[in-house]
């Protein structure tokens, strides 16, 4: 087998690794309202909020994932906080998971009509039931 031949079999044999999502700042525009429905809830004094944005069901609307970082929702360390995971549901944002995470990726594989997310080093899947319950994959 030539070199060439060699590279496009394991090109084609490692799967795509997808980047972390981005955390800002910022709520992305494509979750509009967000900023203001969280205001109206309280936030907590003293804790960084951070936003990205993903559709993780494929109906072509973002899901919301906001970082919490403040000690009482971190993990051992401020890198490992809690992301809260939501959807607007008739107008209202709705919790559909918070793990403790370093890092998020939104995978293309998907499991029950959502995509899989890998939380640092291992993927969760979506669980059955109303919202994201995700399981760690075995």
């Amino acid at each position: 087998m030539n070199r060439l031949a060699l590279v496009a079999l394991l090109t084609l044999a490692t799967p795509a690794v997808a980047d972390p999502l981005i955390f800002t700042p910022e709520v992305p525009d494509s979750l509009s309202g967000l900023g203001d429905w969280l205001d109206a809830q309280g936030r907590l004094a003293g804790a960084i909020y951070s936003y990205a944005a993903a559709d993780l069901d494929g109906d072509g609307v973002d899901e919301a994932f906001m970082k919490v970082t403040e000690p009482t929702w971190c993990n051992g360390d401020m890198d490992h906080c809690r992301v809260v995971i939501m959807r607007l549901e008739d107008g209202v944002w709705a919790t559909y998971g918070y793990p403790y995470a370093k890092d998020v990726t939104v995978l293309d594989s998907v499991t029950a009509g959502w995509k899989d997310l890998q939380i640092d080093d291992h993927v969760e899947v979506k669980g059955e039931g109303t919202g994201i319950h995700y399981m760690t994959r075995p």
